[in-house]
């Protein structure tokens, strides 16, 4: 889509696994950071208008 919303996922997938370690036996939802990002997932270049 090149959509930017100016969320770095990446980032987000490591600050659920530090809030993992923090909160053990806690249920955490969402399987991206099981499955991964989607194949040929990039982000959209600034500047570029959708």
């Amino acid at each position: 889509m090149g959509l930017r919303t100016g969320v770095d996922i990446e980032a987000l997938i490591e600050a659920r696994a530090i809030l993992a370690e923090g909160l053990p036996g806690e249920e955490l939802y969402g399987q991206v950071p099981a499955a991964g990002l989607t194949k040929g997932f990039h982000y959209a270049n600034v500047g570029v208008a959708a």
